[in-house]
C-alpha cells in the first residue's frame, strides 16, 4: 500500500500543470509582460499553423492578430494586467492563411499572461446561419404579411377553438363593413351569422383539421351599423393551420366576394326564362342562329311550320331549309347583318320536311356581345301563305272582273262624284270607263280627269 508522502511526490504540481497544458484543447499561450510568446502547447501550435514551438517562441502575439481586433486585444491585455479577466472574440488567420473565430481569455499569472483561445468557428457560423436563416424568415413573413393584407381576395386568420381573429386583410374588412374584428371571436364579432352554419362548419374544421371549400355561398351580413342584413355570394376555403407537433392552431379563411357575378347570373337567367317563355308562346315563328347561320333556337311556332322538330333544327344551317331561289336574298342579309347592320326584312320561301314551299316575311336582327361584336341572328318569321293564296285570288278577280268590264258591248264607267264646301255635287271624276263607253260617247283617255275638263260646257 502507497503512504500518502509517495502520492504527493508523484503528484508534482510543475508536472501536472504542463500535462493539463499540453492536453487542453485549447490554444493555450503562455506571455510575458510585453505580449511575447513564452510557450504555447501543441493544439496552439496547430492552430497558428507553425511547425514548432521554436518558430513562435519570443514572437509577440499580436503580430498574429488582424489589426481590426488590435484595440480589443490591447484592452484585455491591459486588463489582466492590472489583475482582471480579459476577453475578446475575433476572426484570426493563421500562417497558412486559414482564418478560424477565436474566443480569447486573458488572466495573469506571475510575471506574465495566461491567454486560451477557443475555437468558435463552427459556433459564429451557426449564428451567422441561423442570423441568415432568421433574416430570410423575417422577410419572407414580411412579404406573406403583404401579400395577406394586399391580397385581391379577402383572408382571415382564426386561432384557438374559440375562433377568435389573429388577422384580417382590407378586403375581408370591406366584406364585414369595415369593423376590425382582431382578437374578438366570430361569435362575437360578427352576431349576424349566427343560424347560418359559418360557425359551426369553421368549428367542425377546427376539430376535424380538414379543409372545407365553398362556391357561390350565400350568406348575409350586416355591413354597416344599424343597416338591414345584406345577401352576399362568396366562393371561400377553410383551411387548418397546424403547429409544429401537427397540431391544429387556427384556421384560415380565404375567398373571393362573387356577389356581383353572381346577381349577374341569377338577371340573366331570369331574362332569359322570360325570353324562353315569351318565345315559346309567340304566335309567330322565332328562330336564333350563330355567327354561320347554324339554328341554335326554334320555338314551337317555326317547327309547326318548317315540319321539323327542334331537336331537327338544332344545329342546322337556315340555307338547309331555304327555297333556292330564295338562297341569294337570305345570304345577302345575313351579310349585312354581320357588316354592321341591326335589322333586315325579306320575303323569302323555306322547304318543308314534305317537300312544299311556304312564303313568309322574316324580320332578322343581329345579336352583339357588350363591345358590339356579331354574335349570331335572331328572326321572327311570318307565314305569308295565306296572304299571298288571298292576294293570287284577288289578284284572279280582278283579271276575271277587267275581261268582264271590257268584254261587254255596253259602255260602262265609274265615276267619283265631287261636292263644294256645301255638300253639294258640282263635278264627277271618272276613274274607269271601258272601251264601249269611249265609243259611245267619244270621251277617250278620261280615266283620272273630271266631266268639266272632258265636257267644259256640261250643263
Amino acid at each position: 500500500m502507497q503512504d500518502s508522502s509517495s502520492a504527493a511526490r508523484t503528484l508534482d504540481p510543475a508536472t501536472l500543470g504542463r500535462q493539463l497544458f499540453e492536453a487542453s484543447p485549447d490554444c493555450v499561450k503562455l506571455l510575458d509582460g510585453e505580449g511575447r510568446i513564452v510557450a504555447i502547447n501543441r493544439c496552439g501550435i496547430a492552430a497558428l499553423g507553425a511547425d514548432s514551438s521554436d518558430t513562435l517562441r519570443g514572437r509577440r502575439w499580436r503580430s498574429f492578430v488582424p489589426e481590426a481586433s488590435h484595440a480589443e486585444l490591447d484592452n484585455a491585455m491591459a486588463l489582466a494586467r492590472a489583475g482582471g479577466i480579459g476577453r475578446f472574440r475575433g476572426a484570426m488567420p493563421n500562417l497558412q492563411g486559414r482564418t478560424r473565430w477565436w474566443e480569447v481569455t486573458i488572466s495573469p499569472i506571475d510575471g506574465g499572461l495566461l491567454a486560451t483561445s477557443r475555437d468558435i468557428t463552427e459556433q459564429v457560423e451557426a449564428e451567422a446561419e441561423r442570423e441568415r436563416l432568421v433574416a430570410q424568415l423575417r422577410s419572407a413573413n414580411e412579404r406573406m404579411e403583404d401579400v395577406f393584407r394586399q391580397a385581391p381576395a379577402f383572408m382571415c386568420v382564426f386561432t384557438g377553438p374559440e375562433l377568435v381573429f389573429d388577422m384580417v386583410n382590407e378586403r375581408y374588412l370591406q366584406l364585414v363593413g369595415g369593423r376590425d374584428p382582431v382578437r374578438l371571436c366570430l361569435r362575437g364579432a360578427l352576431p349576424a351569422l349566427a343560424g347560418q352554419g359559418f360557425v359551426e362548419l369553421l368549428e367542425g374544421v377546427y376539430r376535424s383539421g380538414e379543409p372545407v371549400f365553398g362556391t357561390d355561398v350565400p350568406v348575409m351580413l350586416q355591413r354597416r351599423p344599424g343597416a338591414p342584413l345584406e345577401r352576399r355570394f362568396v366562393d371561400q376555403v377553410y383551411m387548418p393551420l397546424r403547429d409544429p407537433d401537427g397540431g391544429i392552431s387556427g384556421i384560415l379563411v380565404h375567398g373571393i366576394d362573387v356577389t356581383e357575378r353572381k346577381l349577374a347570373e341569377i338577371a340573366l337567367f331570369e331574362s332569359r326564362e322570360r325570353f324562353q317563355k315569351i318565345v315559346s308562346q309567340a304566335a309567330t315563328g322565332v328562330v336564333q342562329m350563330d355567327t354561320e347561320g347554324r339554328i341554335t333556337l326554334a320555338n314551337q311556332r317555326y317547327c309547326d311550320m318548317i315540319g321539323h322538330s327542334e331537336s331537327e333544327l338544332l344545329g342546322t344551317s337556315v340555307l338547309d331549309i331555304t327555297a333556292a331561289g330564295s338562297v341569294p336574298v337570305t345570304v345577302e342579309a345575313m351579310q349585312r347583318l354581320a357588316g354592321g347592320e341591326q335589322g333586315v326584312m325579306i320575303d323569302k320561301e323555306y322547304v318543308r320536311r314534305d317537300g312544299t314551299v311556304m312564303p313568309a316575311t322574316s324580320s332578322v336582327n343581329a345579336l352583339r356581345g357588350p363591345s358590339g361584336e356579331f354574335q349570331g341572328l335572331v328572326a321572327i318569321v311570318v307565314d305569308t301563305t295565306e296572304k299571298r293564296r288571298a292576294e293570287e285570288q284577288l289578284r284572279a278577280g280582278e283579271e276575271r272582273y277587267r275581261t268582264l268590264f271590257e268584254s261587254v258591248d255596253q259602255g260602262f264607267c265609274i265615276l267619283e262624284m265631287i261636292f263644294d264646301e256645301d255638300e253639294r255635287p258640282v263635278d264627277y271624276r271618272f276613274l274607269e270607263m271601258n272601251r264601249m263607253f269611249e265609243v259611245h260617247t267619244g270621251l277617250v283617255g278620261g280615266a283620272g280627269r273630271t266631266a268639266r275638263e272632258m265636257v267644259p260646257d256640261l250643263d
